[in-house]
């Protein structure tokens, strides 16, 4: 049986390839490769990056999320027996997906972007994070924001909102990096309409201020 192998890309921890055996639809496949430290590549006896992207497909599929399906993982194992933090993940092929940080520029971006703070305070509202909360983890596909690269998301302790207002920031601070303008006051409004927090307002209002100054960019209105 024939197949085609397409590299779609190559970095540091993964790669990405599009395979199609003939006369069979394609699909994407994630290899994940060896971490740079004996830390990281022992993370794997808890939960390897495989087991995280295919486990929380399904978690968050199964809330509407829009994200990728992952259909099954492989992992590396030592002697055989015991799991490490490599492998990969077999997914379905999403032709013409795009992420975020590469339609930067274009008109419709605003739309976007807003699209992706709705959805990570979504995921916040639901008590996981991504600890790669950046432009290039959304992704546009048919008209619709999807979170991608799923081996980044984590559970948090629900009652305590921090490690999810760090992730909100973080993310913002990533947009502001890549030199695109926020408005501040609507990215909170969007954020906090999704996930309410009693003291969420204030907190992120002076947060948000602190790293938009850091980053030389105006502030809230002196109104708000």
């Amino acid at each position: 049986m024939k197949v085609q192998i397409e590299k779609l890309y190559s970095r540091s921890k993964t790669s990405g390839f599009k395979v199609t055996f003939e006369g069979k639809a394609p699909f994407f496949l994630k290899v994940f490769h060896h971490p740079l430290n004996l830390k990281r590549f022992l993370t794997g006896f808890f939960l390897t990056r495989p087991q995280r992207e295919f486990k929380f497909s399904s978690v968050l599929r199964k809330k509407d999320f829009p994200v990728p399906e992952v259909v099954s993982f492989r992992l590396k194992k030592i002697w055989g027996v015991l799991p490490v933090n490599v492998g990969c993940t077999k997914s379905v092929y999403l032709e013409g997906l795009i992420p975020l940080d590469k339609l930067l520029g274009s008109g419709d971006f605003e739309v976007y972007f807003e699209d992706a703070i709705t959805l990570l305070a979504r995921l916040h509202r639901e008590g996981f994070i991504h600890r790669d909360a950046s432009l290039s983890n959304f992704a546009l596909y048919r008209g619709e924001v999807y979170l991608i690269d799923l081996e980044g998301i984590v559970e948090v302790f629900p009652l305590l909102p921090f490690s999810r207002f760090r992730n909100f920031l973080n993310f913002i601070n990533d947009v502001l990096k890549h030199g695109y303008k926020v408005n501040p006051e609507k990215v909170l409004e969007l954020y906090l309409k999704e996930f309410r927090f009693p003291f969420g307002r204030k907190y992120l209002s002076s947060k948000l201020s602190a790293l938009l100054r850091r980053r030389g960019v105006e502030g809230f209105n002196n109104s708000a």
